[in-house]
């Protein structure tokens, strides 16, 4: 829909694999850096760039990870932990079994 009021969701796409592979951030093995600094920038403008964040506080919002994404946004509990999350991993390492409570 074009109409936020009738969106039941809102999809927040973050290309940890396009943001690693094309913009070379994050090419040493160490799970923090640039691409977390992306993220947090995200999160603090979030009101400008998430318009419809407040609504649910981000509970609406789906954000899709791939390539152990949430390892390179390690600070995602302080920021979207009440978010709907879609990643190609099972389980996400360093996070296990917690990450879906």
């Amino acid at each position: 829909t074009s109409n936020p009021e009738e969106a039941d969701y809102f999809l927040v796409p973050w290309h940890t694999w396009c943001d690693r592979m094309i913009f070379r951030m994050n090419q040493s093995r160490e799970p923090i850096g640039d691409i977390s600094a992306v993220y947090l920038d995200l999160m603090h403008r979030k009101e400008e760039l998430l318009p419809h964040w407040s609504r649910q506080l981000g509970r609406d919002h789906i954000f899709i990870f791939s390539d152990q994404g949430l390892n390179f946004f390690p600070e995602w509990r302080d920021h979207i932990s009440h978010s709907v999350f879609l990643t190609t991993e099972a389980l996400t390492p360093g996070c296990g079994p917690s990450c879906f409570n």
